[in-house]
């Protein structure tokens, strides 16, 4: 069984006060503790419909049942202009399939046929080109 390790023993007498107990407690207790860790082995994603599925084979199950169908299906991320480091862009929201698809009842759209909201004849693609350079050429 772990122990109790307290960084407020190592300190000497005179700083063992109430706050320094309740501040050390709060931060530098929780890093050096005995990690309460469990391994389990299961898989993620859509049993149903895999290739590979088994049946008996242990799978992760999520809370709602909508998410559960949902597990690993793409998503989105929003980055800032602003760099971090090289080639590094500062992440400034997620969305994942089930935002689009409650964004899309939320605006009073039909979410539940996914053919109807998917099926379309062209999509917008930017490309690797920076339009504006070749409009604009005069001011690069």
């Amino acid at each position: 069984m772990a122990t109790n390790r307290r960084s407020l023993d190592l300190l000497p007498p005179v700083f063992q006060t109430y706050t320094n107990k309740r501040f050390l407690n709060a931060t530098l207790d929780q890093l050096i503790q005995e990690p309460r860790l469990s391994r389990f082995s299961s898989y993620v994603g859509r049993a149903e419909g895999s290739k590979v599925y088994q049946p008996g084979d242990p799978y992760i199950n999520e809370n709602d049942s909508f998410a559960q169908h949902y597990q690993l299906e793409p998503s989105l991320a929003v980055r800032d202009r602003t760099k971090i480091e090289d080639d590094q862009f500062k992440i400034t929201n997620v969305y994942n399939y089930l935002d689009m698809l409650n964004k899309v009842a939320r605006e009073g759209g039909i979410n539940n046929d996914n053919d109807k909201l998917f099926n379309q004849e062209y999509y917008n693609y930017q490309g690797f080109v920076n339009v504006d350079k070749l409009v604009d050429y005069g001011q690069y």
